[in-house]
């Protein structure tokens, strides 16, 4: 969980023009508002809205990037997967090893039964790392809020296979 302390590196994550290229997110203002989304971020998870994580380096305890599940639906039992690693950090493995840490407690922790990822279309590398964890693209589905993304999911069953 983020604490208070994350809220300046937030803000450079955050507006990153690398991370922002694939995301339609508006770049925040200043830092004060990466401090109130910092706090929005630990509410949410304090009420488990969102469970969020800070990527750290092992060594230097230096912030890396994100990585939450939110967006949970009762009627299915999904929940969405979302990231963000500052680019320095790209094509590491970090993301990878994060995101199959998220995938197993999404599983054996929080019991869903799909999780969903919305990407970019042009986001290559993104898509790639979905695919490597089992994710099926929808080629039936659109991000009605987003048409340049692409959806994502893996279904508990498909993820009990590839174990």
């Amino acid at each position: 969980m983020p604490t208070l302390n994350d809220a300046s590196t937030l803000y450079k994550l955050r507006n990153n023009s690398q991370v922002l290229q694939y995301i339609e997110r508006k770049p925040l203002n200043d830092e004060y508002e990466a401090v109130v989304q910092v706090d929005k971020l630990i509410r949410n998870t304090q009420s488990g809205e969102i469970v969020y994580w800070i990527i750290c380096s092992a060594d230097s305890n230096e912030l890396l990037g994100t990585i939450c599940l939110w967006n949970f639906q009762d009627i299915d039992r999904s929940a969405e997967i979302g990231y963000e690693l500052f680019p320095k950090f790209h094509g590491k493995g970090i993301m990878s090893e994060a995101m199959e840490a998220v995938i197993n407690y999404a599983y054996d922790e929080v019991h869903v039964q799909i999780i969903e990822a919305f990407t970019h279309k042009e986001n290559s590398p993104s898509r790639r790392m979905l695919e490597k964890h089992g994710f099926i693209r929808q080629e039936d589905r659109t991000d009605d809020k987003v048409p340049s993304n692409c959806i994502y999911a893996l279904t508990a069953s498909k993820f009990k296979k590839s174990e």
